[in-house]
Protein backbone atom coordinates (compact mmCIF):
# COMPACT_ATOMS: atom_id res chain seq x y z
CA UNK A 1 0.00 0.00 0.00
CA UNK A 2 2.82 2.35 0.89
CA UNK A 3 4.52 1.74 -2.48
CA UNK A 4 1.25 2.51 -4.27
CA UNK A 5 0.85 5.87 -2.47
CA UNK A 6 4.54 6.61 -2.95
CA UNK A 7 4.19 5.93 -6.68
CA UNK A 8 1.21 8.25 -6.96
CA UNK A 9 2.97 11.02 -5.01
CA UNK A 10 6.08 10.65 -7.16
CA UNK A 11 4.05 10.99 -10.37
CA UNK A 12 2.07 13.90 -8.91
CA UNK A 13 5.29 15.59 -7.88
CA UNK A 14 6.71 15.13 -11.38
CA UNK A 15 3.57 16.58 -13.00
CA UNK A 16 3.49 19.54 -10.60
CA UNK A 17 7.18 20.21 -11.24
CA UNK A 18 6.57 20.12 -14.99
CA UNK A 19 3.57 22.46 -14.63
CA UNK A 20 5.62 24.87 -12.49
CA UNK A 21 8.45 24.83 -15.05
CA UNK A 22 6.02 25.55 -17.92
CA UNK A 23 4.36 28.35 -15.96
CA UNK A 24 7.77 29.85 -15.05
CA UNK A 25 8.87 29.75 -18.68
CA UNK A 26 5.59 31.37 -19.78
CA UNK A 27 5.95 34.14 -17.15
CA UNK A 28 9.57 34.75 -18.18
CA UNK A 29 8.54 34.99 -21.82
CA UNK A 30 5.76 37.49 -20.98
CA UNK A 31 8.18 39.63 -18.95
CA UNK A 32 10.75 39.50 -21.77
CA UNK A 33 8.16 40.58 -24.37
CA UNK A 34 6.93 43.42 -22.12
CA UNK A 35 10.51 44.60 -21.52
CA UNK A 36 11.16 44.67 -25.28
CA UNK A 37 7.99 46.72 -25.83
CA UNK A 38 9.07 49.21 -23.17
CA UNK A 39 12.54 49.49 -24.70
CA UNK A 40 11.04 50.08 -28.15
CA UNK A 41 8.77 52.82 -26.81
CA UNK A 42 11.60 54.62 -25.03
CA UNK A 43 13.85 54.43 -28.08
CA UNK A 44 11.13 55.78 -30.36
CA UNK A 45 11.56 59.43 -31.16
CA UNK A 46 8.68 61.75 -31.74
CA UNK A 47 8.45 63.04 -35.28
CA UNK A 48 8.43 66.81 -35.04
CA UNK A 49 8.10 67.34 -38.78
CA UNK A 50 4.50 68.34 -38.22
CA UNK A 51 5.07 70.31 -35.03
CA UNK A 52 1.86 72.32 -35.32
CA UNK A 53 -0.20 69.13 -35.43
CA UNK A 54 1.67 67.76 -32.40
CA UNK A 55 1.01 71.00 -30.48
CA UNK A 56 -2.67 71.03 -31.39
CA UNK A 57 -3.18 67.36 -30.47
CA UNK A 58 -1.63 67.86 -27.04
CA UNK A 59 -3.07 71.26 -26.18
CA UNK A 60 -6.10 69.91 -24.33
CA UNK A 61 -6.47 67.69 -21.31
CA UNK A 62 -5.61 64.20 -22.51
CA UNK A 63 -5.69 62.16 -19.33
CA UNK A 64 -7.83 61.37 -16.32
CA UNK A 65 -6.01 63.25 -13.56
CA UNK A 66 -4.37 66.46 -14.82
CA UNK A 67 -2.76 68.74 -12.26
CA UNK A 68 -1.67 72.35 -12.64
CA UNK A 69 1.64 73.46 -11.15
CA UNK A 70 2.20 77.21 -10.66
CA UNK A 71 5.71 78.37 -9.87
CA UNK A 72 6.60 81.91 -8.90
CA UNK A 73 10.37 82.23 -8.60
CA UNK A 74 10.72 85.99 -9.03
CA UNK A 75 12.54 88.10 -6.45
CA UNK A 76 11.17 90.70 -4.02
CA UNK A 77 7.80 92.30 -4.75
CA UNK A 78 7.38 90.35 -7.99
CA UNK A 79 7.34 87.01 -6.14
CA UNK A 80 3.60 87.09 -5.58
CA UNK A 81 1.59 83.98 -6.38
CA UNK A 82 0.48 83.53 -9.98
CA UNK A 83 -2.23 81.10 -8.90
CA UNK A 84 -5.19 83.54 -9.24
CA UNK A 85 -4.25 84.35 -12.84
CA UNK A 86 -3.70 80.67 -13.65
CA UNK A 87 -7.05 79.68 -12.09
CA UNK A 88 -8.78 82.25 -14.26
CA UNK A 89 -6.94 81.07 -17.38
CA UNK A 90 -7.64 77.36 -16.71
CA UNK A 91 -11.33 77.99 -16.10
CA UNK A 92 -11.66 80.01 -19.32
CA UNK A 93 -9.62 77.54 -21.41
CA UNK A 94 -11.04 74.25 -20.17
CA UNK A 95 -14.36 75.37 -18.70
CA UNK A 96 -13.67 73.72 -15.36
CA UNK A 97 -11.45 73.97 -12.34
CA UNK A 98 -8.40 71.76 -11.98
CA UNK A 99 -6.34 70.87 -8.93
CA UNK A 100 -3.68 73.61 -8.67
CA UNK A 101 -0.42 73.14 -6.79
CA UNK A 102 2.11 75.89 -6.08
CA UNK A 103 5.77 76.47 -5.47
CA UNK A 104 6.63 80.05 -4.52
CA UNK A 105 10.11 81.39 -3.76
CA UNK A 106 11.50 84.86 -3.27
CA UNK A 107 13.85 84.58 -6.23
CA UNK A 108 16.78 82.26 -6.83
CA UNK A 109 19.78 84.29 -5.71
CA UNK A 110 22.43 81.73 -4.76
CA UNK A 111 23.35 78.06 -4.55
CA UNK A 112 21.26 77.57 -1.40
CA UNK A 113 18.18 78.81 -3.26
CA UNK A 114 18.89 76.45 -6.16
CA UNK A 115 19.20 73.53 -3.73
CA UNK A 116 15.97 74.62 -2.03
CA UNK A 117 14.24 74.73 -5.44
CA UNK A 118 15.43 71.22 -6.32
CA UNK A 119 14.27 69.90 -2.93
CA UNK A 120 10.85 71.54 -3.37
CA UNK A 121 10.55 70.13 -6.91
CA UNK A 122 11.39 66.62 -5.75
CA UNK A 123 8.92 66.90 -2.89
CA UNK A 124 6.22 68.23 -5.23
CA UNK A 125 6.87 65.43 -7.72
CA UNK A 126 6.42 62.84 -4.95
CA UNK A 127 3.19 64.56 -3.87
CA UNK A 128 1.87 64.61 -7.43
CA UNK A 129 2.77 60.95 -7.91
CA UNK A 130 0.90 60.14 -4.68
CA UNK A 131 -2.14 62.01 -6.04
CA UNK A 132 -1.95 59.98 -9.25
CA UNK A 133 -1.18 62.90 -11.57
CA UNK A 134 -1.34 61.85 -15.21
CA UNK A 135 -0.20 65.14 -16.75
CA UNK A 136 1.12 68.45 -15.44
CA UNK A 137 0.15 71.86 -16.79
CA UNK A 138 3.18 73.97 -15.85
CA UNK A 139 3.14 77.75 -15.39
CA UNK A 140 6.43 79.41 -14.40
CA UNK A 141 7.22 83.00 -13.50
CA UNK A 142 10.96 83.08 -13.02
CA UNK A 143 14.37 82.78 -14.63
CA UNK A 144 14.83 80.64 -17.71
CA UNK A 145 17.54 78.63 -15.97
CA UNK A 146 14.92 77.42 -13.49
CA UNK A 147 13.21 75.69 -16.41
CA UNK A 148 16.32 73.59 -16.95
CA UNK A 149 16.29 72.57 -13.29
CA UNK A 150 12.58 71.73 -13.48
CA UNK A 151 13.20 69.68 -16.62
CA UNK A 152 15.96 67.70 -14.94
CA UNK A 153 13.75 66.84 -11.95
CA UNK A 154 10.64 66.05 -14.05
CA UNK A 155 12.54 64.23 -16.81
CA UNK A 156 10.72 61.38 -18.54
CA UNK A 157 8.02 61.30 -15.88
CA UNK A 158 4.57 62.18 -17.23
CA UNK A 159 3.61 64.62 -20.00
CA UNK A 160 4.37 68.19 -18.92
CA UNK A 161 2.46 70.93 -20.74
CA UNK A 162 4.24 74.28 -20.83
CA UNK A 163 2.49 77.64 -20.78
CA UNK A 164 3.97 81.10 -21.19
CA UNK A 165 2.54 84.45 -20.20
CA UNK A 166 1.83 86.88 -23.00
CA UNK A 167 1.96 90.64 -22.48
CA UNK A 168 0.95 90.35 -18.83
CA UNK A 169 0.81 87.68 -16.12
CA UNK A 170 -2.95 87.39 -16.60
CA UNK A 171 -2.73 86.02 -20.17
CA UNK A 172 -1.17 82.68 -21.02
CA UNK A 173 -0.53 80.68 -24.13
CA UNK A 174 0.04 76.96 -24.41
CA UNK A 175 3.44 76.34 -25.97
CA UNK A 176 4.28 72.68 -26.10
CA UNK A 177 3.95 69.33 -24.35
CA UNK A 178 7.13 67.62 -23.23
CA UNK A 179 6.03 64.01 -23.73
CA UNK A 180 6.99 61.17 -21.43
CA UNK A 181 9.48 59.81 -23.95
CA UNK A 182 11.51 61.85 -26.37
Amino acid sequence: MFQFIDGILTKLSAYLSLAAAIFSFWALLKIYIQQKKIEAITKRTIDFTDLQNFITENENINSLNPIVLCMSLLPDDRSISIKPHVEQFIKSKFGKELNIEEINMDGIKNADDRIKLIEQLKKKRRELEAKGATEVHLFIAGPVAAGVIIGSVFKNWIPVKLYSSIDSPAFYQYWLTIPKQL
